[in-house]
């Protein structure tokens, strides 16, 4: 069998961004790319939250966790106006736990640490729209979704019909990369959700 932990967060002060991460990857990938559009991909604000919820925030710092998005989404939104004036046009959020709240054993992990598994996945969407919702019209913002790689295991499982509504037609990003090449991830009804004015990339292969 295939173990492997991933390193845990802890939020032990307010959440706030010093300065732009990733600049330095950035503006190189940017002067080195003559045919093509540089795209940076970061870790969506989800992950943040996810895999520690309630738990891995110091409730001295953020007794309740409305601060707590309003922070992180203030953080994020700060690194997207800085990689704005870097030159970032194409971002790609990484959004795992979107996947995993499919999967009804993720959302009795959920229960089970004091979250709220039949909401959390809108909570998520909210912090992004807030994170990305003053980005320049020129920036692409786009998702990935999937349900954990490590050595061709998994963490998560089914099809995206329990996030499917709200994913696509609340999320207010240009498009979605979708895990798609397996049985694990469901059928294509869920796609039903997808507005006209949305791209979506399948993982077909």
């Amino acid at each position: 069998s295939i173990e492997f932990t991933p390193s845990g967060l802890y939020v032990s002060a307010p959440v706030s961004l010093d300065q732009t991460i990733f600049a330095d990857a950035f503006s190189f990938l940017a002067a080195t790319t003559t045919t093509a559009v540089p795209k940076l991909t970061i870790p969506s604000p989800s992950m943040i939250h996810y895999r520690g919820g309630r738990a891995a925030i110091d409730p001295a710092v953020y007794p309740e966790l409305d601060a707590f998005w309003a922070d992180l989404a203030r953080a994020y939104a700060d690194e997207v106006r800085g990689l704005s004036s870097l030159g970032c046009t194409y971002l790609q959020l990484d959004d795992t736990s979107l996947a995993y709240l499919n999967d009804p054993a993720q959302r009795d992990y959920i229960a089970a640490a004091g979250g709220d598994p039949d909401h959390q996945h809108e909570t998520y969407i909210a912090t992004i729209n807030a994170a990305i919702g003053a980005r320049p019209s020129t920036m692409a913002v786009t998702t990935h979704l999937c349900r954990g790689n490590f050595r061709s295991s998994w963490a998560a499982e089914g099809s995206y019909e329990f996030v499917a509504e709200a994913l696509f037609n609340d999320l207010a990003v240009d498009g979605f990369f979708l895990e798609y090449d397996d049985e694990r991830s469901g059928d294509f009804a869920p796609l039903r959700f997808v507005p006209k004015d949305k791209v979506v990339v399948l993982g077909l292969v």
